[in-house]
């Protein structure tokens, strides 16, 4: 990966420069929202174990790219080295949560003649610091739209997991459920979440230059990533109960596949001051 970012670099540092008056650095501060979700990823199941009542299910969790799609804020800093009036190379350093944020509402009936309801929710946020390098080109003679292509590299910082769940199962001849609620929100554990994560960035934008030096702008940038967040565990299933071979728990550290990979889609403005 070293050696491609540096073929990458070399490449656009050789492009003849054919405007020099354009040329020179701009440093830009942007701020907006961004939408990650995880992909790679299947579904995930929550084990409903009753020893009591002797119920014994599974509810698959199904996953959704857009429903379990999370929002958070994003801040940053772009550095760019003008090369000419058409093209450029931008370096940015944000802070930047992914995760995703999962519900569900269920409800089904049991061999037992229980009918059985269940809400749950799972929201996992992981921040990082994010290091995209971008080629851009403008475009048109107002050279005010552009798109960029390049890499990201991620550093964790931290993570947060909330889950919460409400069961209410109510039995054949009895007119009050029974009802348990279930909330839980802790730390990430260091090591669990992969330390750095890298991986593809495709944006676009429009740019309006206010002075020669201050400029105005906003940008659409999607990011996909090639690391497995997971770094401890493959996607295995495990058997949670002996006498049940039929119920298992997915093996990971988020309940989902253990190949699950970041994924956002960010729109920031921003203010840019060329020196």
């Amino acid at each position: 990966m070293k050696k491609l970012y540096t073929l990458i670099i070399l490449s656009i540092l050789i492009i003849p420069s054919f405007a020099q008056d354009s040329t020179g650095f701009s440093i830009s501060f942007q701020m907006g929202i961004s939408f990650s979700n995880f992909v790679n990823r299947d579904p995930a199941f929550r084990n409903l174990y009753k020893p009591q009542q002797y119920i014994v299910h599974s509810v698959n969790i199904g996953t959704s790219y857009i429903d379990d799609a999370q929002t958070e804020p994003i801040l940053g800093l772009d550095a760019e080295y003008h090369i000419n009036a058409q093209q450029s190379v931008v370096l940015g350093f944000y802070l930047e949560a992914k995760g995703y944020n999962q519900h569900l509402d269920s409800c089904w009936t049991t061999a037992f003649g229980s009918f059985n309801e269940l809400e749950f929710q799972r929201k996992i946020n992981n921040d990082y610091l994010v290091i995209p390098l971008v080629y851009r080109r403008y475009f048109l003679k107002n050279r005010k739209l552009f798109l960029e292509a390049g890499f990201y590299g991620g550093i964790w910082l931290k993570s947060f997991i909330f889950e919460a769940e409400y069961l209410s199962i109510l039995y054949e001849g009895e007119s009050q459920p029974w009802k348990s609620y279930m909330y839980c929100f802790h730390e990430g554990i260091e090591n669990h979440t992969t330390s750095f994560d890298y991986g593809l960035v495709l944006g676009a934008g429009y740019k309006y230059m206010l002075t020669n030096q201050l400029g105005i702008n906003a940008r659409l940038r999607y990011s996909y990533g090639l690391v497995k967040i997971d770094a401890l565990n493959e996607s295995t299933w495990e058997k949670i109960m002996p006498n049940f071979p039929s119920v298992y728990n997915l093996k990971n550290y988020y309940g989902i596949s253990s190949d699950a990979r970041n994924t956002s889609l960010s729109i920031t403005i921003g203010i840019s001051y060329k020196i």
